[in-house]
């Protein structure tokens, strides 16, 4: 018995036809189509390709602290991962969704661009308030601009308490103010009349509730005061 097939060619595939001593016999057409929408299959390839990236992704530890990206809130960091202790300085290094919880920072804190502030309520003498100040790695206040000097009148606002110490001072130069950090003196804000060194011996600067604006005032005097530090490492 001989079979015969012969090959046929189309544009949509090919089919295939058999014969036989024992009569014909015609097998099942296979048709290949092409794609209606080219752009629909390359789409869907990248699609496939990003979720391999991401699920990829996922399981990485990047900072080596032993949690994937995916537990990891900070994966660029080892200091941040969940159940690390959380510490004053802006970030949530719990990764439980709150920033410097638990009174772990000395005294209230807000932030503005690139520098935190501690609003300290116990009153001190300004040296002393500047001792504190420093043992908490930060400074007495410098306020370099009004939108430093806005968040610190809308945050002294909130208490009852009138006059808060910050850093500038004359102490060594009658006149000649400087921040106790040494940063630049540009942005001022003085009260009306402001300084006038009343009685000569006004070398501090205080910041009023009533206004926000700037007086001198004896440095021995308690007041409340404001530190500042860089949140930049």
């Amino acid at each position: 018995m001989w079979i015969v097939f012969i090959l046929g060619c189309s544009t949509k595939g090919t089919t295939m036809v058999g014969s036989s001593d024992t009569g014909d016999m015609d097998t099942a057409s296979i048709d290949v189509e092409p794609s209606d929408n080219p752009a629909e299959d390359t789409a869907e390839e990248l699609v496939d390709t990003e979720e391999d990236t991401a699920e990829e992704t996922e399981s990485v530890d990047g900072d080596g602290d032993g949690f994937l990206s995916s537990e990891d809130c900070n994966d660029d960091n080892a200091e941040i991962y969940p159940g690390a202790s959380e510490i004053c300085d802006n970030q949530d290094n719990n990764c439980d969704d709150s920033i410097d919880e638990g009174e772990v920072c000395p005294c209230p804190y807000r932030a503005e661009g690139s520098k935190g502030f501690y609003f300290c309520s116990d009153p001190l003498k300004w040296v002393s308030a500047r001792n504190f100040c420093e043992d908490q790695g930060a400074s007495l206040a410098s306020i370099e601009s009004e939108e430093e000097n806005s968040l610190i009148f809308a945050t002294i606002a909130e208490t009852e308490i009138e006059r808060w110490w910050i850093g500038l001072n004359d102490r060594g130069n009658e006149g000649t103010f400087i921040w106790q950090d040494e940063s630049a003196v540009g942005y001022e804000n003085w009260n009306e009349g402001e300084p006038n060194n009343f009685n000569g011996n006004e070398n501090c600067v205080e910041v009023l509730l009533s206004n926000g604006l700037w007086n001198d005032a004896r440095c021995r005097d308690e007041k409340s005061f404001v530190c500042s530090f860089s949140l930049e490492e």
